[in-house]
């Protein structure tokens, strides 16, 4: 391994990418990582030279990378450098760097570098997220203790970590999700948790950037600290509330022998913002409510979906929860609506209880049900379906299978597609 003296000594990677064998992107990544690792930890003996090369790569290779490398094989730099990463745990700068590279990449080049993380063997994986969440979590520290704005680094670190936490999740193994948050989160919204003094616009600008820009990375956050960063958005929004002289409500004036009609039509003639409190009055009660009758509207709202006619929502007797008909509802408006209403109830305390199944917030986040998901739902289809993936090829003949579920395709023309050893589907939810 030779390390130039002229001042690129990006010929110190050529070297290493030599030595981690041919790449064969139709297969796994097919290079030898514990290669890359072993060449790094001997040149970390030498730290001179490891920061030397620290330095080259972080102001001359990382920023000659194309946005959009010609071919697969030129993503490869983002599978080694990490092992340089591992080694130079102090150059925060580096990792920032890096994380930059990673987040300018074109999409469709993203999404195979991507594809490529997915077949990394689990501990080098693992490495990875360590020293980008380590990175990450340095940078936020600084910035709550020192109140030094390292803003930019933070979000180009938390949006690499995100990414690597949506890989974890739909690869065939699976890292723990502990190993992805940031726990300097929540230390850094409790140390903050009153009124500001008026000269802390550098704090305020710090909390304005965590509640409005690393919400979009919610693998970074725990359960607990998600929590955190939900009550204080909408207490914030409340104290906006009171500061306008307690004017911001959304009014809804419903009649309970037409009530989900008024509530429908009411919220599409809707312009004010869904998060704010609401108040609901009972046409030819007395009285409007101070907190009581939203959670009864929300009660009732939900009783009358249920049984509502052409149905909206199915009740699966096996499992007792709900899930959306296949036909739909006429009313091609109304699923929305209905999220409006638990978004409403979310931001006015109130229960809302349609009784999801977790597939229906999995598919929400982007993230792809399983067959275990399947089981909570409908055990009964669950255990058919495992019964099919189980059978072999002459059994599974005998079934005369095709791709419906329920009278519907959950294929093209999946009536005239015989079910298959090589075809089996799962993806129905």
């Amino acid at each position: 391994m030779g390390i130039s003296k002229k001042g690129d000594n990006t010929d110190f990677f050529i070297c290493i990418n030599s030595q981690c064998g041919e790449f064969k992107p139709q297969s796994e990544t097919c290079l030898d990582l514990s290669l890359a690792r072993l060449a790094f930890e001997k040149l970390a003996k030498n730290q001179t030279v490891l920061k030397q090369v620290g330095s080259v790569v972080r102001d001359t290779l990382l920023r000659s990378l194309s946005d959009a490398p010609p071919g697969v094989e030129d993503l490869r730099v983002y599978l080694i450098l990490p092992e340089l990463l591992r080694v130079l745990p102090m150059d925060r700068d580096l990792c920032a760097n890096f994380a930059g590279a990673v987040g300018k990449l074109q999409p469709d080049c993203l999404k195979t570098l991507e594809g490529l993380w997915s077949k990394l063997p689990k501990s080098f994986f693992k490495s990875l997220v360590k020293v980008i969440r380590s990175a990450c979590t340095w940078f936020l520290h600084k910035m709550r203790t020192e109140q030094e704005d390292f803003r930019i680094s933070v979000e180009k670190t938390a949006n690499v970590l995100q990414k690597l936490y949506e890989v974890n999740y739909n690869s065939r193994w699976k890292i723990e999700d502990r190993n992805f948050y940031i726990n300097e989160m929540k230390i850094f919204i409790t140390s903050f948790p009153g009124e500001l003094p008026p000269d802390a616009y550098i704090i305020d600008c710090m909390l304005q950037f965590l509640f409005n820009r690393l919400v979009l990375y919610p693998g970074i956050f725990d359960m607990e600290t998600k929590c955190m960063v939900f009550l204080r958005d909408k207490l914030c929004k409340h104290f906006l509330n009171a500061s306008l002289g307690n004017s911001l409500r959304n009014h809804l004036c419903v009649n309970r022998k037409s009530l989900l009609t008024d509530t429908f039509q009411q919220l599409r003639n809707n312009d004010r913002d869904f998060l704010w409190p609401l108040q609901v009055k009972f046409e030819n009660e007395d009285g409007i409510d101070e907190g009581g009758s939203p959670q009864e509207f929300f009660t009732l709202v939900a009783r009358e979906i249920l049984s509502l006619e052409p149905k909206m929502l199915e009740l699966l007797e096996d499992s007792r929860l709900v899930w959306f008909m296949p036909e739909g509802h006429r009313d091609h408006d109304a699923h929305r609506l209905l999220g409006v209403l638990c978004g409403m109830a979310l931001y006015n305390d109130c229960i809302v209880n349609f009784n999801f199944p977790l597939a229906l917030f999995k598919k929400m986040l982007g993230f792809m049900p399983t067959l275990e998901d399947l089981k909570e739902l409908s055990p009964i289809e669950a255990r058919n379906l495992q019964g099919v993936l189980d059978a072999d090829e002459d059994d599974l003949e005998l079934m005369y299978l095709d791709f419906t579920a329920r009278g519907h395709e959950v294929v093209p023309d999946g009536r005239e597609i015989s079910v298959t050893k090589s075809n089996r589907y799962m993806g129905w939810l």
